[in-house]
């Protein structure tokens, strides 16, 4: 068995939760139940039929004692605003929907409110504060795009430059798409990949970014280029080792100059090694069917523009005040206003009817409603999540941070219902369970399964099990390896040296113990596996055939 030891081992356990964590990291497009584009939300936008409960999938989840205020033309005065948001906290906390959340609100230049819920890490007595240090998953996006925009004001790159140029050797399966892809092209979700590309090259496969930049050439589109909006990490991570290339710096050095410390956001970083060493850091948990589980923390240096940053809610104050404030806060800009504006600019169109047009920036998810323009992002990041809502017209934004994943459903409903609050009074429903019932399933969407049941009795059995093992090769995926391990086998992927146990199941068929998929065996004339077909690892353009090589 050859492979590197880089790739910091996850529990068997969790594993294939982090597979599917990884690829998701933030949510991108999601259908309410039944399909009706006019009820379609993405992670930020949503509808006003959508609050009024008329939806099958949110209808009686009303909230007693929250009756629905309308008519009102004008938001309601910020402190009793501010005061009822209290209140529904205090709600939150009673509910133990996460051990721990920060919260902050930002009016003008000013952090107006902030309220810090629950413990850093469950048994513990440490409360989360202002400064505990949380993984923000794709809010590292809208950050990116700032990184960026300092270089456009100072003429080191251009929106519109090839990012080719300064990230020689990069290509695409769609050869022309590989060389035009701009800055612009990159941060907007228009390359042509298929939704999510490349995340499954860090997880399962544990490659350090420089391999997954080059493997990417290898899968094939999903649209034409600069035509469809498709989510993808894989093109941030381009565009900020493109952007520090060109600077002549690392990323996460990148990062800390342009924004962190201009900002003051002194316990924001890019890199692993400062969330895992904080001492005042929140600890991450997922809910297995009631219990808050603790899971280690990923290391996301691989993908970091795309996801990599930690940071605290003070820091994150900071951050709106800075996006809320044109630019610049405390009388100091820091972009010009012209490029500040092009980051809030709608570039690509996801969605849109009479009444909405919602689309992505360079960096955010923007939606024009009826009643004014919200700019939005959530992140997931191995169960820590975040949303960000900037409302530009009010010149109010609000930052949430929880360390309970996987989907950010209830950071997401915090911020939408102070926004609510603020413009219409209290929702009608309750906003979490909204979001739950709609986001959460999405996950299916972005890696699809099938799953197979236990054996039957009678099944087939396996060749013996040495004739499996042995090298196999796809050009996107690298190397995986197969090796025997009691009456299973054991599937090693690319640098990541924590196995999968595969068991046997109907003959050449095996399944995979963490995901219950097929990997199918492809046996040739000498009786020896000539190729494997892994079913986790083969959805939405990815092949998942592997052809032995030794």
């Amino acid at each position: 068995m050859k492979y590197s030891a880089s790739f910091p081992p996850i529990p068997k356990r969790a594993f294939f939760l982090f597979l599917i964590l990884f690829i998701f990291f933030s949510q991108s497009v999601i259908a309410i139940p039944g399909n009706d584009p006019g009820y379609a939300v993405h992670s930020g936008s949503y509808f006003s039929d959508f609050f009024t409960a008329t939806h099958p999938s949110i209808r009686s989840i009303e909230i007693p004692g929250s009756p629905v205020k309308t008519g009102m033309d004008d938001a309601r005065p910020l402190e009793v605003v501010l005061d009822e948001f209290d209140r529904y906290l205090d709600g939150i906390a009673l509910r133990n929907l996460t051990p721990g959340m920060a919260v902050a609100v930002v009016h003008g230049n000013d952090t107006v409110y902030t309220r810090c819920i629950g413990k850093k890490r469950v048994g513990y007595p440490d409360p989360i504060d202002e400064d505990t240090v949380f993984q923000i998953g794709s809010n590292s996006k809208p950050i990116t795009g700032a990184v960026i925009a300092r270089l456009v004001d100072r003429g080191v790159v251009d929106w519109d430059n090839r990012v080719a140029l300064y990230y020689p050797g990069f290509a695409l399966h769609d050869t022309y798409a590989g060389e035009h892809l701009t800055f612009r092209d990159a941060l907007s979700h228009r390359s042509g990949l298929p939704s999510h590309a490349g995340g499954e090259l860090m997880v399962p496969f544990g490659y350090e970014a420089p391999e997954i930049l080059y493997r990417i050439r290898y899968l094939e589109p999903a649209t034409e280029f600069r035509t469809t909006y498709e989510y993808q990490n894989v093109m941030y991570l381009l565009a900020g080792e493109a952007a520090a290339k060109a600077a002549g710096k690392n990323w996460p050095d990148l990062a800390a100059e342009e924004i962190f410390i201009p900002l003051g956001m002194h316990s924001t970083s890019a890199r692993f090694v400062d969330f895992i060493s904080a001492k005042n850091r929140a600890w991450n948990y997922w809910d297995n069917n009631g219990t808050f589980e603790e899971i280690d923390p990923l290391d996301y240096d691989a993908m970091s523009p795309a996801g990599g940053v930690s940071s605290t809610l003070r820091d994150m104050a900071r951050w709106v005040r800075f996006q809320v404030g044109g630019g610049g806060m405390e009388g100091d800009l820091l972009l010009s206003s012209g490029v500040f504006a092009e980051t809030h600019a709608l570039q690509t169109v996801i969605s849109s009817s009479d009444t909405y047009v919602s689309g992505y920036t360079l960096g955010w998810f923007y939606s024009f409603l009826d009643d004014g323009l919200i700019l939005d992002h959530g992140g997931s990041a191995t169960s820590s999540t975040s949303y960000v809502m900037i409302m530009p017209k009010e010149k109010i934004g609000i930052v949430v941070l929880c360390n309970k994943g996987i989907s950010h459903s209830l950071p997401m409903a915090v911020c939408y219902t102070f926004r609510e609050t603020y413009l219409h009074g209290a929702p009608r429903v309750d906003l979490y369970e909204a979001f739950r019932t709609t986001i959460d399933p999405s996950f299916d969407e972005i890696q699809p399964l099938d799953a197979l049941p236990d054996p039957h009795e009678g099944a087939l059995p396996p060749l013996p099990l040495r004739q499996y093992e042995g090298a196999y090769h796809s050009d996107y995926y690298g190397r995986i390896w197969v090796e025997q391990s009691g009456e299973g086998l054991h599937l090693y992927t690319g640098a990541n040296p924590v196995p999968f146990t595969l068991s046997p199941w109907e003959g050449n068929t095996f399944r995979e113990e963490s995901s219950y998929t097929a990997v199918n065996f492809t046996v040739g004339a000498d009786g020896n596996a000539s190729s494997v077909l892994v079913g986790m690892l083969n959805f939405n353009r990815r092949n998942g055939t592997f052809v032995r090589v030794q």
